[in-house]
């Protein structure tokens, strides 16, 4: 091969078996036979007929071997703190869709999943996923989980989110965000004037014994 030796493995009736182990620098025009050498073996049949071997782009014309030694790009996984105990997961698989045959796995808290993307997002319901491998360990209070989103291409090529402890499971309630009331819109008020603020909390409160 242009691309290296590949060796002779086995002989079985008119088969002969030789292996290549792909390097990172291989494409695929660099994979076809260009000469055997006998090394000193001798390959004939039962007659005892020297074979005869010549080579003019057999391989290349009988498969379609490609080198991918390209990760696919990073996907994403999305913060989340939630009160949920099996929240839905969300992401991205980076710029682009997956190319097909790519596959997007997902690992939390002991279980794996393989998800189908829309596009270039991806969403996993843990409360209806089905797992793949693994068991899903129970959520814990106030406690952050690393949430891990792998592509994977044909080639068995993989990347991974750079990021983790992705996910907080928090059933006290938390502030979410700070704003002006509906009734405070832009623009400029005068001294005395009235301006409502208000406080979005995670889930329904009540004050009682005093006026915070």
């Amino acid at each position: 091969l242009d691309a290296g030796t590949a060796n002779f493995t086995s002989a079985a009736g008119n088969i002969l078996t030789f292996t290549y182990t792909s390097q990172e620098s291989d494409n695929s025009t660099g994979l076809d036979v260009t000469g055997l050498n006998p090394n000193g073996a001798v390959i004939e049949d039962a007659a005892e007929n020297e074979a005869i071997f010549a080579f003019s782009g057999q391989l290349a014309a009988a498969s379609n071997i490609v080198i991918d030694t390209e990760a696919p790009d990073a996907p994403t996984v999305t913060p989340l703190v939630t009160l949920s105990t099996l929240p839905t997961l969300e992401g991205t698989t980076g710029a682009f869709a997956p190319n097909a045959g790519e596959v997007l796995r997902v690992e939390v808290n002991g279980a794996t999943y393989e998800v189908t993307p829309i596009g270039t997002t991806w969403s996993l319901n843990l409360a209806t996923q089905k797992i793949d491998s693994g068991t899903l360990g129970a959520f814990v209070d106030n406690t952050f989980y690393p949430v891990t989103a792998t592509l994977i291409d044909e080639a068995g090529n993989a990347t991974s989110d750079s990021t983790t402890n992705e996910l907080g499971i928090n059933t006290d309630p938390i502030i979410l965000s700070i704003a002006p009331a509906t009734n405070t819109p832009d623009g400029f008020y005068d001294e005395d004037d009235t301006i409502s603020i208000e406080i979005t909390v995670s889930q329904p409160v009540r004050v009682s014994g005093g006026q915070p």
